[in-house]
């Protein structure tokens, strides 16, 4: 085996030198501190302590061009009255994309994939959570949430037993 020459030494050593310089430079547009100073005597200036480092931007805002920006969420409030109508919810498929989420609601014993925006009965599909449906009837919003959970949800039910079972 031979060794590298001068020519290809100077090539290496010049690809690393780029590859170093190139990373300096990403680190320093991806939002990395910088120094500030504070003047110490008379118009003299000298670099900050490392706790005194501030960013000019909050880190959140420094991130915000590698993880782009969350969408506020909409809360559903507990207070939302259980639906009237003859409904089963079957099953939800939340999706990142409120648009792309959907639920498996059955009336008059068919199950049947809704989406919001999607007529139920006589509802409109508004939102699907990971454990209710909004829907709007008569211009005000109602809950339909799974069969199991009312029954648990509901105060002073006694269909869960406060004694552990015996096997």
């Amino acid at each position: 085996m031979r060794g590298l020459t001068w020519p290809e030494r100077a090539l290496a050593a010049t690809a690393a030198a780029a590859l170093a310089l190139s990373a300096f430079v990403a680190w320093s547009w991806a939002g990395r501190p910088e120094p500030t100073f504070e003047p110490q005597a008379e118009g003299e200036r000298v670099p900050a302590t490392v706790g005194a480092l501030r960013s000019a931007e909050p880190p959140d805002e420094a991130l915000r061009s590698w993880f782009g920006v969350s969408e506020p969420l909409t809360l559903v409030p507990e207070s939302l009255p259980e639906t009237d109508l003859d409904l089963m919810l079957e099953g939800v498929f939340v999706d990142a994309d409120p648009s792309r989420s959907s639920a498996l609601i059955a009336a008059d014993g068919v199950v049947e994939r809704y989406f919001p925006g999607d007529e139920v009965a006589s509802a409109r599909l508004l939102q699907v959570h990971g454990n209710l449906v909004v829907i709007r009837r008569g211009g005000e919003s109602e809950a339909l949430r799974f069969p199991r959970l009312n029954r648990l949800t509901e105060k002073g039910s006694d269909s869960v037993d406060s004694q552990p079972r015996r096997q």
